[in-house]
């Protein structure tokens, strides 16, 4: 092979892992000079779970909990009881909304918060 055919196979793969690159989606950028330039998107990567999401939305629960078992008190027992004595879904509701040691012990503490503000 010749030096200009390698020269023009070299450019080909470049182009193509450029393309390559691109086919995930891409960000218009324009240089100092004013010229576009197609720059790969930085998306999402990795799965579909993401654990940060996942904490948060358990903390987001507990507390939920929690604010409901202070604000409802014993009633809110009573609730969940007659959760559980539904159709699937609200089953499965009060098995999520169970009172659990944490969720006490946030409405615990959101009680004596309450309790000890001004009025």
């Amino acid at each position: 092979m010749d030096e200009g055919q390698r020269a023009f196979s070299e450019r080909l793969a470049k182009l193509n892992r450029r393309q390559r690159s691109l086919s995930g989606g891409y960000v218009l950028k324009v240089k100092d000079d004013g010229l576009l330039v197609a720059a790969p998107a930085r998306g999402r990567t990795g799965s579909f779970f993401q654990p940060r999401l996942a904490v948060f939305l358990l903390v987001f629960l507990w507390a939920f909990k929690g604010m409901l078992i202070a604000a409802l008190g014993p009633g809110y027992s009573q609730s969940v009881d007659r959760l559980a004595g539904g159709t699937p879904v609200e089953r499965a509701g009060a098995v999520v909304m169970y009172p659990d040691p944490l969720a006490q012990w946030i409405a615990g503490r959101i009680k004596t918060t309450l309790e000890q503000m001004p009025v």
